[in-house]
């Protein structure tokens, strides 16, 4: 069998236990050929440091960078990335766990699919309140990009991000530029331009949560950040409607998904930042668009045309009795 460089590129922050557990569980992967880099972002806990130094010593696979300053979640993201070397690369996070076979299962799809991303079933588990669950991973093969898109909006299951992705797939990642993309964007752009598989039915990872309270992780954009969703909407929109594998009415879809992904988020976890007339509109364009038949366009067009046609001609009667 075919063994390529797998790169496995763990961004950590003062999280030691958990960085333990994670450099233990992708050490001890059934496939072999791994290159492990640790980018430790500046944690001010003396411990992270001479962990990791610790585990160097003892797996020549890993390499670790102690940032002098702390990047960002994002920038430390793209600099496991940029500084590993694999055909094959995955994320991995100091709160999450994986079965053994896990990278070994994903490789083996990867050699025989054509697709950007492959992702086995996962279950979430928040340790603070000792409760774990299985999560919904809707099945996918890289074949119908538009209706894994639309069926990954059924369920958001943003942990897809944490699967083994082909390289080339994702090497627009590492560019500076894209401030504002996230879990979801990537999950998505896997999808619509290079095909995502799921194995829902093999459960090998999961996806930790140590607080007792998932707390959302806003950029820190600004103070306010009103205006987040509204810029993240921008990175959707360009890719959805520069997408080569979409219909012009699945496009219009899609995008209308997004719009009502963004506005459930905004009214979910953002309406104690939001002004209430901000807040308002928000849900009267959500009614509005979820009642939207997009099928119905031409329809809708036609309707459009024959009112306008029969508005001016009442104006012109109107003119014309003026004038008169």
């Amino acid at each position: 069998m075919t063994t390529p460089l797998v790169s496995v590129g763990i961004p950590t922050y003062n999280r030691p236990d958990g960085l333990l557990r994670t450099i233990k569980q992708i050490a001890s992967q059934t496939y072999a050929n791994l290159e492990i880099l640790v980018s430790n972002n500046a944690s001010p806990n003396p411990m992270v440091a001479a962990l990791l130094a610790r585990c160097a010593e003892l797996d020549p696979r890993i390499r670790v960078v102690n940032q002098d300053e702390n990047l960002g979640i994002l920038k430390n993201f793209q600099y496991v990335l940029n500084h590993s070397a694999g055909e094959y690369f995955m994320w991995a996070a100091d709160d999450d766990e994986w079965d053994p076979g896990f990278i070994a299962t994903c490789v083996s799809q990867h050699l025989q699919h054509e697709v950007g991303l492959v992702m086995p079933g996962f279950l979430r588990h928040n340790r603070a309140l000792g409760l774990k669950g299985s999560a919904t991973l809707p099945k996918m093969t890289g074949q119908n990009r538009f209706a894994e898109a639309m069926a990954f909006y059924d369920a958001t299951p943003h942990s897809i991000m944490y699967g083994l992705h082909r390289r080339s797939a994702i090497a627009w990642f590492g560019a500076a530029e894209v401030e504002g993309a996230d879990d979801e964007y990537m999950v998505v752009r896997q999808i619509l331009e290079h095909g995502v598989l799921t194995l829902p039915e093999q459960v090998l990872y999961v996806a930790g949560i140590e607080d007792a309270t998932y707390q959302i992780k806003f950029a820190k954009e600004a103070d306010d950040r009103y205006f987040f969703q509204g810029r993240r909407l921008l990175y959707f929109a360009r890719l959805i409607l520069e997408c080569k594998t979409l219909t012009d009415l699945q496009k219009i879809a899609l995008m209308k998904r997004v719009l009502l992904c963004k506005m459930s988020f905004v009214m979910s976890f953002e309406a104690e930042l939001r002004h209430p007339d901000q807040l308002a509109l928000t849900r009267l364009l959500y009614v509005f668009l979820s009642n939207l038949d997009v099928s119905q366009l031409g329809l809708y067009a036609h309707l459009m045309a024959q009112t306008n046609a029969s508005l001016a001609a009442q104006a012109a009667v109107r003119e014309e009795a003026v004038a008169a």
